[in-house]
């Protein structure tokens, strides 16, 4: 009786400790959390303004307010309004367990408090995260980084980084026009070129004394519009070595799908362009949409965009689609939205 006891005894305690590991696991590990926690929220959609985010079944997405639809187009749910968000206009969506991290597209504007917020799905409330004048933010095991100033003027912004509820706030860096990050690395621009450091902003390194803009990593890889040479894109290692140009005409929004390039030259109004798609190598470009366009994000094997000529009297049309043989193959509109 004594062996099993002690058998059972230390039975219990192996299981005991496995759950424990189990446990340090998903609350310690960087790799762990972010894989769980943060969902729709890609580098190249947040580049975009981040108008939609996802989950399992929900599509979330910016509609003057944020509302959420079905992934099969039914069931449309009116979250919060904007007048109750304490933005303007609630955009940068990213999904983050019970709660959407948000920012505002009009920033700087009357009646905006134009900073991070966040919304609990769960019970509705709102918690501000950062109270200055921010928004680019990345959300990084457990931390969010983001642009801010607090002089009134926007070239001169810093990053910050703070926990998720905006506790424990800590400027990083001096003048920087944007920023992302990947693994345990900060990459930003500073008004002489592009620079690598870690995340505590320690071990500066600079990579190119381009103008690198809307600055996006895709498998290991620096990809960027280069000021410099007149907005067309470039890449290069993440050392900074084999930069090189991609594009030869101007890009002005840029994403990737399937590990293929999605572009357009040109979002401003009225001369938009048609999305484009190309090799990451900048080979086989071809025409996906004869339309212009305004908004381009890829959730999943998904493309969700808007026709720009419908925007432009104040609705739009946001298309789901995917592309097979380089073609944009039977994009159906999954919502409408009016933007006053």
């Amino acid at each position: 009786m004594d062996i099993v006891y002690k058998g059972v005894y230390c039975l219990k305690k192996l299981l005991l400790s496995i759950i424990a590991l189990g446990l340090m696991l998903a609350f310690a590990s960087p790799s762990f959390a972010s894989a769980q926690w943060i969902q729709g929220s890609s580098q190249g959609n947040l580049a975009n303004y981040g108008y939609i985010t996802e989950d399992k079944d929900w599509y979330y997405f910016y509609d003057g307010g944020i509302s959420k639809i079905k992934k099969d187009g039914t069931g449309r749910v009116k979250i919060i309004d904007a007048s109750k968000s304490g933005v303007i206009a609630p955009v940068e969506l990213t999904l983050v367990g019970n709660y959407i991290y948000y920012s505002d597209l009009m920033f700087g504007s009357p009646g905006s408090k134009s900073g991070i917020f966040r919304l609990n799905l769960v019970n509705k409330s709102i918690d501000q995260i950062a109270n200055m004048d921010a928004r680019y933010y990345k959300i990084v095991n457990n931390k969010i980084y983001y642009l801010a100033y607090s002089d009134m003027n926007w070239s001169n912004k810093s990053i910050y980084v703070s926990d998720l509820n905006g506790k424990n706030k800590k400027k990083l860096t001096g003048t920087v026009s944007s920023f992302t990050t990947e693994g345990s690395y900060l990459y930003y621009q500073t008004y002489n070129g592009l620079y690598r450091a870690t995340l505590d902003n320690k071990s500066k390194v600079k990579l190119t004394s381009s103008q690198a803009e809307k600055p996006i990593i895709s498998d290991k890889t620096i990809y960027y519009i280069n000021k410099s040479d007149k907005n067309k894109l470039y890449k290069m290692n993440l050392n900074g070595t084999n930069n090189s140009r991609l594009t030869q005409s101007s890009v002005a929004t840029y994403n990737f799908y399937n590990g293929k390039i999605i572009y357009s030259n040109t979002v401003n109004y009225p001369n938009t362009s048609p999305l484009y798609v190309m090799n990451t190598n900048g080979k086989n470009i071809s025409a996906l949409t004869t339309k212009t366009f305004d908004n381009l994000f890829v959730l999943g094997d998904k493309i969700i965009y808007a026709n720009q000529n419908i925007a432009l009297n104040g609705w739009a049309d946001y298309r789901l689609g995917s592309v097979k043989n380089g073609k944009l193959s039977s994009p159906s509109v999954l919502f409408r939205v009016y933007y006053p």
